[in-house]
């Protein structure tokens, strides 16, 4: 990955999206966030961008951010999700672990965060539900 410290990384990471104007919040998660990462260890980054581009437009942004950011951080294992796009799971990841590096738009992270978490805690009683009468099933009947 890149021999910098994490107080190192985020401040590089927080300059680079303030210079950003697609990007309306960013967040560093994974092992690096949490400080269990190693030298082996990809740069988990997490992006909102601005709600008007299309898909394409998103798609486009992200490669460019992720060869931008590879750049600068001289480091090529950059994992760069676009929370627009980003499952459920994944974005609660991103809330629970991750840590804000800039945000242009603090009512419209405010807004993703609780409607990610809202959405996220009453879809889980419906999958953990599922995997009980699944799990009942097969000790019931087996495969």
């Amino acid at each position: 990955m890149t021999n910098l410290s994490l107080p190192e990384l985020t401040q590089k990471l927080t300059a680079f999206f303030s210079q950003r104007d697609v990007v309306l919040f960013a967040y560093i998660f994974g092992s690096l966030a949490k400080g269990t990462g190693g030298p082996s260890s990809d740069l988990d980054v997490a992006v909102y961008l601005k709600e008007d581009l299309s898909a394409d437009q998103r798609f486009d942004s992200r490669l460019k951010l992720m060869g931008e950011i590879s750049s600068i951080l001289h480091a090529d294992n950059i994992d760069l999700i676009v929370l627009n796009d980003s499952p459920l799971a994944l974005r609660y990841s991103v809330i629970y672990q991750g840590i804000i590096l800039d945000e242009k738009n603090a009512s419209a992270r405010i807004h993703f965060e609780a409607k990610s978490m809202s959405l996220f805690f009453d879809r889980q009683y419906y999958d953990q539900r599922h995997i009980q009468l699944n799990l009942e099933n097969i000790a019931k009947g087996g495969l």
